[in-house]
């Protein structure tokens, strides 16, 4: 029996919300609001190994930073451009979910085939006859963007639990939005789960405090559990989304990248 693939696995940040820091409040039900913490960073990711090259989410358009209040570094395409990776040269693009800052700059993948959990389309195509504050995380043109993939036979929908490349699962985890995966992803130090907004926070997770824009409070909360199980309950198997936390944990791939990207698959700092 061949073993399985261990892959290299990047976490890029493109964008935070500053140095000041944030009500846990303000972030998660149930947190203290004299609790302050820092405010969100934001990732993208890279999957290679075994001939294959596959990003993970494409960040918010720069034409939004102003409106999110956020500081952004460089675009999500260009952070897997520091790395070496042309987009366009990309071939598989996993999007966990179809929020503003997960998807867009889709069309710098000019040759990707991209991959969504199947319970995102009822949102993307309009269907889903959800509460109007349901759709608000979503752009039209997006959404727009997408459709137009599947109908260029470019989309792959997943259901439940996928493996679309040997060592690499696709797991819906719903909660936060209708069709959310989370990915697990086999390296050299064990299974990386990479929770995108299962979990924004360690907190969130650690704490069971659900994130405060949810769709299914309880999908949310056995996500949670779900992420637990995936990882073994330890922080370094299991990747918050939006964890600042995530920079220190992990050493840079090379001198030049420090602060911008961390190897997910390399041991943890001993600090962390």
């Amino acid at each position: 029996m061949s073993a399985t693939p261990e892959y290299e696995v990047y976490a890029i940040r493109y964008a935070d919300q500053g140095d000041a820091l944030v009500s846990a409040g303000s972030l998660m039900l149930s947190a203290s609001h004299e609790q302050m913490i820092p405010g969100m960073a934001y990732y993208v990711y890279v999957i290679q190994g075994h001939g294959k090259t596959i990003a993970v989410d494409t960040g918010y358009a720069p034409a939004l930073t102003d409106r999110l209040n956020s500081r952004l570094f460089f675009s999500g395409p260009d952070g897997m451009r520091k790395l070496g990776h042309d987009p366009a040269n990309i071939s598989d693009l996993i999007i966990t979910h179809a929020h503003y800052d997960h998807v867009g700059n889709l069309e710098d993948f000019t040759n990707a085939t991209f991959h969504i959990d199947t319970e995102m389309m009822p949102i993307v195509e309009g269907t889903d006859p959800c509460h109007p504050f349901f759709r608000q995380g979503y752009g039209k043109r997006d959404c727009a963007t997408i459709r137009r993939f599947k109908a260029e036979g470019r989309l792959v929908e997943h259901a439940n639990v996928s493996v679309p490349w040997p060592g690499i699962e696709l797991i819906h985890i719903g909660g936060h939005c209708r069709g959310q995966m989370a990915i697990r992803v086999n390296t050299r130090r064990g299974p990386v789960v990479l929770a995108s907004d299962a979990a924004h926070l360690y907190q969130e997770w650690e704490e069971e405090r659900p994130f405060g824009v949810f769709y299914d409070m309880k999908a949310m909360l056995d996500g949670y559990r779900t992420l637990s199980d995936l990882s073994g309950c330890k922080r370094e198997f299991m990747i918050a989304g939006h964890d600042v936390a995530v920079m220190g944990m992990f050493p840079a791939p090379a001198k030049e990248l420090e602060g911008d990207v961390v190897a997910l698959h390399a041991d943890p700092n001993p600090s962390s």
